[in-house]
């Protein structure tokens, strides 16, 4: 190829080593125009590393985006499907749905009919007595077969708790108690004799005292185990004792009692209660207590109450309990039931008629309920994760036990009171069950 005249007078003009480099490129050139180099064509062939990097990250890309709009549309079905479903609910229900989880928590994994029972905690709300009486007011003729639960007039504020206040109450106390074995509830049955022969052969229906009130723990805190233990004396215990100034006989503290049960127990989930022989008394000023339990030490000790105060003027003779009644045995598992409770965390109720209320005497604690009310039960249920119905039909099944061998008239009335609750649970109308005030 020849160069134009006017570009070869231009090449000649100048310097000769430039003249060479533009007529003749460098070898290194050439090289390159004949033939890329051996990156350039390994890049042909085949990309780099990071090339390679790339693509993958593309492909993830894309395998985020169709995941997150996947789930995104799931969510947005979600919130659709909710919002529709409250349209389609009663706003009434809605609210009072609301209303009465301050009381008993979220109850919507319920049925219907155990949702209506729960529901009845909604009476304790009504901040005046007149507008409770209306919710309390009869419905039908048939009001005071249906009646289950009686509401209290006066409702003390400080001491209210509702289910969400007792649940973190257990969760705090249990936040920083590491236990890594398995959630088994045990409850463990503690005699502290030394019993006579005539109490520990005693039965009920052919069952010994001791695994009778056994049975009912089970019963009672259905879905739990019970354990009884071997029976230990009181000297064993160490503990403070006294003897009574009026009966002259024997009593222990009782305070002392449950610090040296709580050493008994090896895990958290792991609780204890006592069953003493010989009387209890709460401090040097006070003369008599049934039973007590600690919550901090989930222990619980309950005794006979042979020598009550309002005994002790009556100038009679303090002697032993030679025999078992009826209602021996109502003050035995009401008493026990009662302090086990307490162990759990559940407090003194001040909602409804309980099994939880606290009481000032012998009598007025022997003549309230034997079962919880709503808001207690909502409690227990959690613990336990009993099935409400199933724990009523039993319940049923071991007060008509105690009934056919041990006739009471407060046991007759919770036998009552058991049937009427498993027809209403039964029954698809809600409307037959009334609160009533006190």
């Amino acid at each position: 190829m020849t160069p134009p005249t006017g570009l070869r007078t231009l090449i000649r003009s100048l310097p000769t080593g430039l003249r060479t480099s533009i007529w003749s490129p460098p070898t290194g050139l050439r090289t390159l125009i004949r033939l890329p180099p051996t990156g350039l064509r390994t890049l042909i062939r085949l990309p780099p590393t990071g090339l390679r990097t790339l693509i993958l990250l593309e492909f993830w890309f894309d395998w985020f985006v169709v995941s997150f709009y996947t789930l995104y549309f799931i969510t947005l079905g979600f919130f659709i499907w909710y919002f529709v479903r409250l349209m389609f609910c009663r706003r009434d229900l809605r609210v009072r749905h609301n209303r009465v989880r301050v009381l008993v928590g979220s109850i919507d994994k319920f049925d219907t009919q155990i949702q209506n029972l729960f529901m009845m905690s909604e009476a304790c709300l009504d901040p005046s007595p007149p507008e409770r009486n209306n919710l309390a007011k009869p419905q039908s003729s048939q009001r005071d077969k249906s009646k289950l639960f009686i509401c209290k007039d006066k409702i003390a504020n400080s001491e209210r708790q509702g289910f969400p206040q007792w649940k973190v109450a257990r969760e705090m106390n249990s936040l920083f108690a590491l236990n890594f074995s398995s959630k088994r509830n045990i409850i463990f049955f503690q005699p502290i004799g030394e019993f006579p022969s005539h109490i520990l052969d005693f039965k009920v229906g052919g069952i010994p005292l001791l695994q009778f009130l056994c049975d009912f723990l089970k019963t009672f805190f259905h879905g739990m185990e019970v354990e009884t233990q071997e029976e230990i004396s009181v000297e064993s215990l160490e503990v403070t004792s006294r003897y009574h100034k009026v009966t002259g006989k024997k009593q222990v503290l009782v305070t002392d009692v449950l610090t040296k049960l709580k050493k008994f127990l090896k895990h958290r989930f792991h609780y204890i209660v006592g069953m003493s022989w010989t009387d209890l008394y709460p401090s040097d000023d006070l003369n008599f207590v049934l039973g007590e339990a600690s919550y901090k030490q989930r222990s619980a000790v309950f005794s006979f109450g042979r020598y009550e105060p309002q005994c002790y003027h009556d100038n009679k003779a303090y002697d032993d309990i030679v025999e078992v009644d009826g209602e021996i045995l109502w003050k035995l598992i009401k008493v026990m039931t009662h302090e086990v409770c307490h162990t759990f965390g559940l407090a003194h109720c001040v909602f409804f008629e309980c099994a939880m209320n606290e009481s000032s005497s012998v009598k007025e604690a022997m003549s309230q309920p034997l079962f919880l009310c709503p808001i207690c039960l909502r409690k227990l249920q959690h613990l336990c994760d009993f099935n409400i119905r199933t724990r009523y039909q039993s319940l049923l099944l071991i007060c008509h036990h105690v009934q056919k061998y041990f006739p009471t008239k407060k046991m007759e009335a919770s036998i009552v009171w058991l049937e009427s609750c498993l027809q209403f649970l039964n029954n698809e109308r809600s409307d037959t069950v009334a609160v009533d005030k006190v």
